[in-house]
């Protein structure tokens, strides 16, 4: 489980580019990328079924343009928006090979797509991987220290991956409150903090971070679920359950949460023994 839309949004706010779909209006989408006639009916053709029609509209923006490396991310990224993880991958690596001479930020905003595409597919060690070289390419980027840290973090592989983790995380925070983040945006970078804590066992500070988050991104059902399950470990059933519920009313198909919450709702309270 993953909020890496709300992530590259921000890497995207963060390179100045105009690449975000809006999540209610395809029509919309990428209306700043030199490929957006191309990508517009895309999506038109996606919403109506019509896949490989829609598919076939991404490689005619290629072969518009193949030396463009925004083509490259704003296709890539249009793939992972569009339930395609797969070919995402495939045309940001194309992308990195295509443009040798493109600016680092662009290469590194490619490898967080990749990052983002592996992760949906469960790979996640080739994920924080693909989000170290962003990381390698731009390293005074928050965003990119916020994307290796949610990565290992969803990972876990060691308790030395999991510290790393949280120093990155501190350092994303630390850079984005500096900068005058907007709320949103901390809270983004605040629930990967939490939600490592979370994973070290430090359930009291996970709270504190995991609270802010939620008050600041109250929009985000992945930070509400990651505040659910804190709660939960502290044995605030209630809480846990509204945080649920306010999860699944933003994302009715958030699988996970939906599980939980039945899980919950079909477990007794616990009786408490009379002193």
């Amino acid at each position: 489980m993953i909020s890496e839309r709300v992530r590259l949004a921000l890497l995207y706010a963060a390179l100045g580019l105009v690449v975000v779909a809006s999540g209610c209006d395809p029509q919309r989408y990428l209306r700043g990328s030199p490929a957006a006639p191309e990508l517009q009916e895309a999506s038109r053709k996606y919403e109506t079924g019509q896949i490989s029609a829609a598919l076939a509209e991404l490689d005619k923006a290629i072969k518009a343009r193949p030396s463009d490396p925004e083509v490259y991310l704003t296709v890539a990224d249009w793939c992972l928006q569009h339930n395609q993880p797969h070919r995402a991958i495939s045309y940001a690596e194309r992308g990195l090979e295509a443009t040798p001479g493109a600016p680092a930020r662009i290469h590194a905003a490619l490898y967080s797509v990749k990052g983002a595409a592996l992760q949906t597919i469960g790979d996640l060690r080739e994920a924080v991987a693909a989000h170290q070289a962003a990381l390698k390419l731009v390293p005074e980027e928050p965003t990119f220290k916020n994307n290796v840290a949610y990565a290992m973090t969803e990972l876990a592989e060691s308790d030395a991956m999991l510290a790393q983790a949280e120093s990155l995380a501190v350092e994303a925070v630390e850079s984005a409150r500096s900068a005058g983040a907007e709320p949103a945006t901390l809270g983004v970078f605040l629930d990967t903090l939490g939600w490592v804590q979370f994973k070290r066992g430090d359930l009291r500070q996970a709270l504190v971070n995991l609270t802010r988050a939620a008050d600041g991104a109250p929009d985000q059902p992945d930070i509400l679920y990651h505040l659910a399950l804190a709660y939960l470990a502290q044995g605030r059933r209630p809480d846990a359950i509204v945080m649920l519920e306010r999860a699944l009313k933003l994302k009715p198909n958030f699988a996970e949460a939906s599980r939980r919450l039945s899980e919950l709702r079909g477990t007794p309270e616990p009786r408490m023994t009379p002193r």
